[in-house]
């Protein structure tokens, strides 16, 4: 018993003396190394591939079509894993895939178009459940009411969930202009619909 606590004793102390070393030897205790910039995006943004059709964190902050939702780096322990570039509109994946029996289901995804490609006009007459959002207009659809089509300034959003556990209502409260470094809450208040002038 005595050996036991004395090698403890023993392993504190040089864990003591290390510390102190990192300390007094320097003047100051080691800081922890700074995160690198990748050529994805800024340190400690989301690592995202490039490629064919898809778009880095990089490209996502250089994007100048028209502006760019989400809801940040990670929703419900999914991370951002992909962004895609369709020409229509760019999708936002969190998550890995789920299997669905018509092919793969990410836990989320947040599609974002042009105004002018889904303007608000065209939902007049979708079912579903209108509410202000942070100055936004947003519908509720789907038969489990778990779909969201927003409508905010110069662009459509559409949300939906293939992992049941994600709260569609905090990933509403959520949504934000993509930057980085991505700002804490509360967020601010979105743009009202703009009225397109599309031709």
């Amino acid at each position: 018993m005595r050996t036991v606590v004395g090698v403890m004793l023993l392993a504190a102390a040089l864990m003591a003396v290390g510390y102190l070393w990192g300390v007094w030897g320097t003047g100051h205790a080691t800081p922890a190394p700074e995160p690198t910039p990748t050529p994805e995006g800024p340190a400690g943004a989301p690592a995202l591939p490039g490629g064919e059709g898809r778009l880095t964190f990089a490209d996502l902050l250089a994007f100048r079509a028209y502006p760019l939702l989400w809801a940040g780096p990670e929703v419900a322990g999914h991370p951002l894993a992909a962004a895609l570039d369709a020409g229509g509109a760019v999708t936002l994946v969190y998550g890995g895939c789920r299997n669905a029996r018509d092919g793969c289901t990410p836990a989320l995804q947040i599609q974002v178009y042009p105004v002018c490609t889904q303007p608000p006009q065209g939902f007049l007459q979708v079912s579903g459940r209108w509410e202000n959002l942070r100055g936004a207009r947003a519908l509720w659809t789907g038969d489990d009411g778990r779909d969201l089509w927003l409508f905010t300034g110069d662009v459509t959003v559409a949300v939906s969930a293939g992992d049941p556990t994600v709260a569609m209502p905090a990933v509403a409260a959520a949504l934000r202009p993509l930057a980085w470094p991505d700002p804490a809450p509360p967020y601010p208040q979105l743009p009202a619909p703009a009225v397109p002038v599309c031709g």
